[in-house]
């Protein structure tokens, strides 16, 4: 057994980035295009840089995005504790990694 950090207490900042692409977004999504979720005071999220994002896309990052801010934990984090989502749109397929903010990125 590997004791881990507590993150539960803490509050994170959020990347999400676009990592891939199968076929043109309709939305006119690229692999690279980045927005970030900040915490605000109290409970609050707070999106930064979302213009012209795909709101599906947006929505499908919720779960991810929710427990990262929250210091919560999904299994299927990666090594650098990225998670992967993808868009509801089985044509075009974009993934993209929600991962907690390093304060050198901030």
């Amino acid at each position: 057994y590997e004791e881990k950090e507590n993150t539960m207490s803490k509050k994170y900042d959020v990347k999400i980035e676009v990592l891939s692409i199968a076929r043109p977004c309709g939305s006119g999504m690229q692999v690279g295009d980045t927005c970030y979720c900040e915490r605000t005071d109290g409970l609050g999220l707070r999106f930064r840089g979302t213009d012209g994002w795909c709101p599906e896309l947006v929505h499908a990052a919720m779960p991810a995005l929710s427990s990262l801010a929250f210091g919560g934990e999904l299994p299927w984090e990666d090594e650098q504790g990225r998670a992967t989502s993808a868009c509801p749109d089985p044509h075009c397929q974009v993934v993209i990694g929600v991962s907690r903010l390093r304060e050198s990125e901030k």
